[in-house]
């Protein structure tokens, strides 16, 4: 928590009573993924790659630590991590988390 708050230069309380401003900035900043997962399956094409899974990393922490919906679900990116979630029998999905 200390470590956190010194880096945003305020409480945690304070920097999350700013959440839907941080989503929304999020979702602009992913517009590239966006572009690309709007034209193919993957990142990496028609299946997943290397990229695919690091780019996934961030997405699986957030939905395991937060209940915030980061992606509408009409997105690409969200489709897109819904097939992540499913791969290998839905071992990602599985894991402890809030709903996709």
């Amino acid at each position: 928590r200390a470590s956190r708050e010194k880096r945003f230069g305020m409480t945690l309380e304070a920097y999350c009573a700013n959440r839907d401003e941080h989503v929304a900035k999020l979702r602009n900043t992913i517009a590239p993924l966006r572009a690309v997962l709007a034209e193919q399956a993957f990142i990496g094409g028609a299946r997943a790659t290397f990229a695919d899974y690091t780019v996934f990393g961030a997405f699986q922490w957030a939905r395991c630590v937060s209940a915030t919906r980061l992606l509408a679900e009409d997105d690409a990116v969200h489709a897109w991590r819904g097939r992540m979630l499913g791969l290998f029998d839905g071992l990602a999905g599985g894991a402890k988390g809030y709903p996709a």
